[in-house]
């Protein structure tokens, strides 16, 4: 302001109306285009420096925590003007062209699954289980035919070989499928997601896909919508009600405000998040996290986060494979030892060293219940899909054991494990 004092009167074309001080988009000449310019500048400066409230910040810390980055978040304690401020947009107007495009840049409105190492599932797909004891028979095979099968190795041998990479194969693949179907049921969950948003943009209202919504769009919400990103509300109708029964499994309405209503922003009534349903009424907001930003993003991270721990059945499984692969492994040696210590001495061309290790290999496979590890997942995944066909989506067939386990199963949380509405029944 005291730029456009110092600077010279203007007259014509060259003057600066009233509406055009207060940040309008109309386009002006002169040194009043030379303002519009710097302030310009230096908004985007300050939208790359915005701290993690704002949710602006482009390089993610190393100690970013979910946890602590949804108890940071303040946007519902400042006033709609301070909002409108600090996201830089307006009520009427939304957002500019050239201000999207920027904002754009930080990312879409998309949640990221939880990171995979796939590389970590192949390896426990292939030597996992009792596969690592078939691959020490598949190498010592190999080499009982070449190079210690002689000049004439037995083509018996090579068959042996064959047929147990045969065997690793398929229970690789087993494991693998196991696992794909899991996580194909999983993906149901991506439904949850909105698929479009209506926003102001340059003064006009138009309906763009959820995905490219951005921070600071003006959005406008009404009955039957799926809220497509975390919004502070501005306007609302007195009538509004709001549906968390996703985030927090409580199946009762939740009324909306323009003020806050608790210091906690999953608490407060001002906030509407990712994925919630406006079951009633009408509402104006504005979005203040989109993506892995927005409350929902960061459940699902810290979701991902959690170590896997081996349950009852899996240690128990764990310890029988130790166990019958060391029986196994010293009956192997105990048999190679028998034949280099006494049987290639005291009775020679009784066998050749090829002879001996296949004939040992026979104590080596025939203690391994190669369809105990697939039996398990095949018994877990039928059951999977059993309730699947009820509405139960199973994140990892280790939870089926842990319900198996269960007599009693207490809750607050009925709107999560039931349709969220009482059923009066008559009897006939």
């Amino acid at each position: 302001m005291a730029l456009i004092t110092s600077s010279p009167r203007l007259s014509g074309k060259d003057s600066v109306s009233e509406k055009d001080a207060k940040g309008t988009p109309d386009t002006v000449t002169g040194n009043t285009y030379d303002v519009q310019v710097r302030y310009r500048t230096l908004s985007i400066h300050v939208d790359d420096q915005v701290d993690e409230k704002g949710f602006f910040k482009t390089k993610k810390s190393k100690r970013d925590d979910p946890a602590v980055a949804i108890r940071n978040i303040d946007v519902h304690l400042i006033t709609p003007d301070e909002v409108f401020s600090r996201f830089s947009t307006s009520p009427h107007v939304g957002l500019e062209s050239s201000a999207i495009q920027r904002r754009a840049k930080l990312g879409k409105n998309v949640i990221s699954s939880p990171p995979t190492h796939y590389w970590k599932k192949a390896i426990n797909y292939v030597f996992g289980g009792f596969n690592f004891l078939m691959w020490i028979a598949f190498i010592v095979t190999i080499l009982s035919y070449e190079p210690l099968g002689g000049s004439d190795p037995a083509a018996f041998n090579l068959g042996v070989a064959v047929l147990l990479l045969l065997v690793i194969v398929i229970s690789a693949t087993f494991y693998a499928l196991v696992d794909w179907h899991a996580s194909r049921i999983m993906k149901s969950i991506k439904s949850l997601i909105a698929e479009e948003a209506t926003v102001v943009r340059d003064g006009k209202r138009q309906t763009v896909n959820a995905a490219d919504v951005v921070v600071g769009d003006v959005v406008s919400l009404r009955m039957g919508d799926r809220v497509p990103a975390d919004i502070r509300l501005t306007e609302i109708s007195s009538d509004v009600r709001f549906d968390r029964s996703l985030l927090t499994g409580e199946s009762d309405m939740i009324p909306g405000s323009v003020d806050a209503t608790s210091d906690n922003a999953l608490e407060t009534r001002n906030l509407a998040l990712t994925s919630t349903f406006v079951v009633q009424g009408s509402c104006t907001g504005v979005v203040f996290a989109i993506g892995d930003k927005s409350v929902m993003g960061r459940i699902v991270a810290m979701s991902g986060e959690t170590k896997f721990k081996l349950t009852t059945v899996q240690r128990e499984v764990w310890f029988f494979t130790k166990i019958i692969s060391g029986l196994a492994l010293s009956l192997f040696i105990i048999s190679i030892i028998v034949w280099a210590a006494w049987l290639r001495t005291s009775f020679p061309g009784f066998e050749t060293a090829s002879e001996a290790i296949i004939n040992s290999i026979g104590c080596l496979t025939a203690f391994v219940p190669q369809g105990l590890p697939i039996c398990v997942a095949l018994s877990l995944t039928i059951i999977a899909k059993r309730m699947a066909r009820r509405s139960v989506l199973v994140k990892n067939l280790a939870t089926i054991e842990t319900l198996g386990c269960m007599s009693v199963l207490c809750s607050d949380k009925t709107g999560t494990l039931t349709m969220g509405k009482m059923v009066r029944l008559v009897p006939s």
